[in-house]
C-alpha cells in the first residue's frame, strides 16, 4: 500500500530518533498537557458513573430534603443551576415539624430524618472522632441498603442506646470484622453495637454522606443526648411510584415552604439532581485543569517551533540541495510539518500511555475511578497533531521560502 509522505514520515522518525533527549524535553509541555486533559476528563467520566450507580441502588424515588437553599429554579420550577457551598457552613433549617409534613405527604411511602451528634466515641482501641447519625427504623428501607450481619434497631425496642456502624469502621473501633455485641461510650452512654451495614456504594464529590464511616443510633436516642438540639443534617422520603417524581417533589417544596413562612431556606432534591450537583462541581474543576493543560500546550508547542527552526537551521545545505535537484517549496514544506506533527504526536503517545498510568494509580489508591474511553484517546491525538500543525507551521514556511543558491552557500 502506498502511504502519502512516507518517506517524510520515515525521515521524521529518523531524525526524533537522533535526538532522543532533545525531542523529549521539546514535547514535555505536550506530554504535561495531555495528561492533564486525559487524566481529568478520564476522572470526571468515573465520577459520573459511579454516582449514577449509587442513584441506581438507592433508587430513583429517593427524595432528599436539604437545609439551606443550594438551587435556583426557573419558570417551571425545575433546577437550572447549582451551589454546594451555600449552606456549607450555615445551621439546619429543618425541624421536626418538617419530617411530619413531608412524612404525611401523599405518595410518600417511607421516610426518616437524619441528624447529627457531635462527640467523642471510646472502645477499647481507644477515642476517635466519627459521624454520629440518629436515624429511624425506616432509614435502612428508605435507602434500600441491607445489613451484612445483625440486624436494625426497630421502634418497639426498649433498649434506646443500641448502633449499627458502617462497615469501614468495624475493624477501626473494635479491631475485628464483625463486632457485634461490642461496646462503645457516647455522651457518657454505653451503646452496644447491633448491626453492622452491607459496603454502601458511596460515590466521591457525591451529595450523599460516607455512610461507611459512620455509626447509627436510634433518632430519638439522638435527641435525647443533645436535649433536642441536635441539628438534622437532610430528611429522606421514599416515594411509592417512579412516576410524577417531579409532582411529588413541587408538593413537597410547596408544603414545606408555608411551613418556613414563604422563605427558601431549604431544598428538595430528587435523584437525578444529585446527578446535576455533581456534574456542576465536575465542570468547575475541569474548567481550571483545561486552563493549565492549555498553558502546557501552548508551552510545548514553542518548544516545537524554537526546536524547528534550530533543526531549519542546522539542516539549510540539506534543503539548498533538495531545491536544486528539483524539489518544490510546497515539498519542503510539507516535510518539515510532517516534521513537527509527527513530534507532537510523539508527545501525545506518550502523554496518553502516561495517563493510563496515572489513572491506574489513582484507581488503586483512592476511591475514585477513572474512565478512559475512546474519544478521550481521539480528542488526544487531535490536540497534540493541532500543536503540531500550528506552531511547526511558522518554521515550514520559513524553510519553504529559502533561496537555494543561498542555502548551498550556507555555512
Amino acid at each position: 500500500m502506498n502511504i502519502p509522505y512516507r518517506d517524510d514520515i520515515f525521515l521524521a522518525i529518523r531524525t526524533i530518533r537522533k535526538t532522543k533527549m532533545r525531542s523529549f524535553l521539546t514535547v514535555l509541555g505536550i506530554i504535561i498537557g495531555i495528561v492533564s486533559v486525559v487524566t481529568i476528563v478520564s476522572i470526571a467520566k468515573g465520577i459520573e458513573t459511579q454516582v449514577s450507580n449509587q442513584i441506581n441502588s438507592i433508587g430513583k424515588n429517593l427524595i432528599v430534603i436539604r437545609p439551606g437553599r443550594i438551587n435556583q429554579n426557573n419558570s417551571n420550577s425545575l433546577i437550572n443551576s447549582l451551589n454546594t457551598l451555600s449552606n456549607a457552613n450555615s445551621s439546619s433549617s429543618l425541624s421536626q415539624a418538617d419530617l411530619n409534613s413531608v412524612a404525611s405527604t401523599g405518595s410518600i411511602a417511607e421516610s426518616s430524618a437524619i441528624n447529627v451528634v457531635n462527640g467523642t466515641i471510646k472502645t477499647n482501641q481507644g477515642s476517635f472522632s466519627e459521624s454520629v447519625l440518629g436515624t429511624s427504623n425506616q432509614f435502612p428501607s428508605v435507602i434500600n441498603q441491607q445489613l451484612a450481619y445483625g440486624e436494625y434497631f426497630n421502634s418497639s425496642s426498649t433498649d434506646i442506646y443500641q448502633a449499627v456502624i458502617g462497615q469501614n469502621l468495624a475493624y477501626n473501633l473494635f479491631g475485628e470484622r464483625i463486632p457485634l455485641g461490642q461496646s462503645f461510650t457516647f455522651h457518657g452512654q454505653t451503646f452496644i453495637v447491633r448491626g453492622i451495614f452491607n459496603k454502601f456504594n458511596a460515590a466521591p464529590l457525591s451529595i450523599t454522606a460516607d455512610y461507611n464511616n459512620s455509626i447509627f443510633i436510634p433518632y430519638y436516642t439522638a435527641e435525647a443526648l443533645t436535649n433536642s438540639t441536635a441539628p438534622i443534617n437532610e430528611i429522606l422520603a421514599k416515594a411509592n411510584t417512579n412516576n410524577n417524581i417531579e409532582g411529588i417533589v413541587k408538593t413537597i417544596n410547596k408544603n414545606l415552604l408555608t411551613l418556613h413562612g414563604d422563605q427558601q431556606d431549604f431544598t428538595v432534591l430528587q435523584q437525578s439532581q444529585s446527578l446535576a450537583i455533581t456534574t456542576s462541581v465536575l465542570n468547575s474543576i475541569t474548567y481550571l485543569i483545561a486552563i493549565v493543560a492549555g498553558i502546557s500546550l501552548l508551552v510545548g508547542g514553542v518548544g516545537i517551533m524554537n526546536v524547528t527552526l534550530v533543526s531549519i537551521t542546522e539542516r539549510t545545505k540539506e534543503i539548498g540541495i533538495r531545491k536544486s535537484i528539483g524539489a518544490t517549496n510546497y515539498q519542503i514544506l510539507i516535510q518539515f510539518l510532517i516534521e513537527s506533527s509527527v513530534l507532537s504526536l510523539f508527545g501525545g503517545l506518550l502523554g496518553v500511555i502516561l495517563s493510563f498510568l496515572v489513572d491506574y494509580i489513582i484507581g488503586a489508591t483512592t476511591s475514585l475511578t477513572p474512565l478512559i474511553n475512546l474519544p478521550i484517546l481521539v480528542i488526544a491525538f487531535l490536540l497534540s497533531l493541532t500543536v503540531g500543525i500550528v506552531f511547526g507551521s511558522l518554521p515550514a514556511f520559513k524553510a519553504a521560502r529559502k533561496d537555494p543558491i543561498l542555502a548551498l552557500r550556507y555555512e
